[in-house]
């Protein structure tokens, strides 16, 4: 029997991809001067680390915990994908890499929840690519604001209501799964 969660189901999820742009927003701090060649350059480069991060993370670390319950192979999966984001330690010890363990560690869960709810990859390497781009490459360049409160406050924020969501669509799952 098919378990799998439709697509549609897990789309609010990407609400996430646009936190940053919406401090932008509701900030109004934007510049329009995009350097189109190197925005070209960027999105490359997210989308070939997204693709290659999914089929490693969700793909193999999924098949790898294959013998644990679903709850345990969406932790441990983003747990490593959490923790090799300490790599960017390297060249600097700049503790901002603690808050980006943590934050990968939350939308390592995202995209836990996305691959175990629809086991569609693509699904995942399009979310992924979207974060990479829109909250870091595109952001980075037209944000002119300081990383402050609201900028975290409204991050959290819609972090926090993505996460419930995922839980209940998680949940959801996990009932229709015991009903079988």
């Amino acid at each position: 029997l098919d378990n799998k969660l439709p697509t549609i189901l897990v789309l609010p999820c990407f609400c996430a991809c646009f936190s940053n742009l919406a401090v932008g927003l509701i900030s109004g701090e934007w510049v329009w001067e995009i350097d189109f060649a190197l925005l070209f350059s960027m999105i490359l480069l997210s989308f070939l680390t997204a693709l290659s991060e999914e089929l490693l993370f969700r793909l193999c670390l999924f098949k790898l915990f294959e013998e644990y319950s679903s709850f345990k192979r969406i932790l441990y999966s983003s747990a490593v994908f959490g923790l090799m984001h300490l790599v960017n330690f390297i060249g600097s010890w700049n503790p901002i890499v603690f808050v980006q363990v943590i934050y990968t560690f939350g939308i390592g869960l995202l995209l836990g929840v996305i691959y175990e709810g629809t086991h569609k990859l693509l699904l995942c390497v399009l979310f992924h690519f979207l974060f990479n781009v829109l909250n870091n490459d595109l952001f980075a360049m037209i944000y002119t604001g300081t990383q402050d409160l609201r900028y975290f406050t409204i991050n959290i924020i819609i972090g926090v209501l993505v996460g419930i969501y995922c839980l209940i669509i998680y949940k959801t799952k996990l009932t229709k799964e015991n009903k079988k």
